[in-house]
């Protein structure tokens, strides 16, 4: 890309500028255009719109806008409408699948260049399913993954022998919620323990680090079946860990709610692909003979489950 070299063109800080015939200004005539100048300008606009994936046409007059859209990687993008094998020249790049079939794209190696050098963008813009899969030999968190039409995911190197998700709109996992609400119809008895609510939670089979973390918010409604005075104590299990809840001293009578919340941070890293089962469960203790008692209404857990 150039300024202009025709004929007649005027310098503007310090760079020549097309200028229009003015003669009242005594310029007789307006600047030439020239073959070489108009190329220029023609095949740079070439080049965007091939570059992100667009067979020019004269009668489209929005390819360049929908070229710009589509670009805006440091390292510039490419376009494949079939199965393609990646290299490291895609790094920091956007590569777009516009195919109408079903592909692949297969990563190039992980230790093909420096660790977490080679960011790769890949964009499903086709009307088929497009399967990323890691070279032969490498590992990856990723391993064999899908994009639907219309689907963005970011992968990176580690150096070693595996790619890992920046992010993938195939697999919304981060911030992924479960939640459960169970109807209650047992009175505690002082000194017991009672479950409340079960959770199976499947974790999925990727992960962008090493596994996946649990944060659990429950709570339990009732009414007191005579003047109390009580504690109430949520815990929230994984069957192998217990964390405890907010400890709640309650004060009220036979007329009114109550209830008891809590929140929690599991401690265990949970690894990709495992299920495991979440139990809330509330203990009961301090009170004495009926003065003691609650009729449970409702219990509630929410569980968000997250990259660790």
């Amino acid at each position: 890309m150039y300024w202009t070299d025709g004929a007649y063109s005027v310098t503007v800080n310090g760079v020549p500028q097309f200028q229009d015939a003015n003669p009242a200004l005594n310029i007789p005539v307006g600047t030439y255009w020239t073959a070489r100048w108009a190329n220029n300008v023609t095949n740079e606009l070439i080049n965007l719109v091939e570059g992100a994936g667009l067979t020019p046409s004269e009668t489209d007059q929005t390819q360049v806008l929908q070229a710009i859209r589509k670009v805006g990687f440091v390292g510039g993008s490419a376009g494949y409408s079939s199965s393609a094998t990646l290299t490291v020249a895609h790094a920091n790049a956007i590569v777009f699948f516009i195919g109408a079939s079903a592909a692949t794209f297969t990563l190039p190696a992980a230790n093909a260049a420096a660790a977490y050098s080679a960011p790769i963008v890949i964009s499903n813009q086709g009307t088929a399913s497009l399967t990323i899969a890691p070279a032969s030999g490498d590992a990856a968190d990723l391993l064999t993954d899908v994009l639907l039409p219309g689907q963005v995911c970011a992968v990176i190197n580690d150096g070693g022998a595996a790619w890992h998700y920046l992010w993938n709109e195939a697999k919304p996992h981060q911030g992924e919620l479960y939640q459960q609400t169970v109807a209650q119809s047992t009175t505690t008895a002082n000194n017991s323990t009672y479950t409340l609510v079960t959770q199976s939670v499947t974790f999925p089979s990727y992960s962008e680090t090493d596994g996946f973390v649990v944060d659990g918010h429950g709570w339990l409604i009732g009414g007191a079946t005579a003047a109390m005075q009580q504690n109430f104590l949520l815990h929230l299990s994984d069957g192998t860990t217990t964390e405890d809840g907010t400890n709640w001293l309650i004060f009220t009578n036979a007329s009114l709610s109550c209830g008891v919340e809590s929140s929690f941070v599991m401690p265990t890293v949970y690894a990709p692909g495992t299920t495991v089962t979440f139990t809330l469960a509330v203990a009961v203790a301090g009170g004495g003979g009926s003065s003691g008692q609650m009729a449970m209404n409702s219990a509630h857990l929410d569980l968000r489950v997250r990259n660790a």
